[in-house]
């Protein structure tokens, strides 16, 4: 099983009985998550700079949608920029309606997992056939940083961002 890092205005859409997705240095970007509880497949988006949405995030939000068709959606935060005046994190939620607003019902969108809203990590994975998503980034990861890299993983992943469109191509 591999745990597949994605980095900064990418997603990937795998099938989480056989790999893992991760990805971190959230802070003005945020974690999206599809998910499909009968395909098992999942949808991780790195969505960079979630405060000044376009139209080229919000079209691979919908290609990640057309292809997990999920059951579930979360909307999840950054942890936020640092604010020295309070020594504390202040989490951008921006995003939250704009991307809630793609998935309509009979989808179920949440903005958090086990009460949990603002990621800095995130490791989306199965356990027991049930969605989990942890907070943190597992020891043993395969950045998926070039198209080499991308391309020996095989068609059993789709990947959208830095101009690897056609790789989640082979999906629809």
């Amino acid at each position: 099983m591999a745990a597949c890092y994605i980095h900064m205005d990418q997603g990937l859409v795998i099938d989480l009985r056989n790999d893992t997705l991760c990805s971190g240095r959230f802070s003005s970007c945020a974690p999206i998550v599809l998910y499909n509880a009968v395909s098992h497949l999942a949808g991780l988006s790195h969505l960079g700079g979630c405060d000044a949405l376009d139209e080229p995030k919000i079209t691979h939000l919908n290609v990640l949608a057309t292809v997990v068709r999920p059951t579930v959606v979360h909307v999840l935060a950054g942890a936020g920029e640092y604010r020295l005046q309070t020594f504390t994190f202040a989490p951008i939620h921006g995003h939250v309606g704009i991307v809630s607003a793609l998935f309509a019902p009979p989808i179920v969108v949440h903005h958090n997992f086990n009460g949990i809203s603002d990621y800095s990590s995130i490791t989306v994975s199965e356990i027991g056939g049930a969605l989990n998503i942890a907070p943190d980034n597992p020891l043993a990861m395969t950045a998926l940083r070039t198209a080499a890299t991308i391309n020996g993983r095989g068609h059993h992943f789709g990947f959208i961002g830095e101009k690897h469109d056609d790789k989640l191509s082979l999906w629809l």
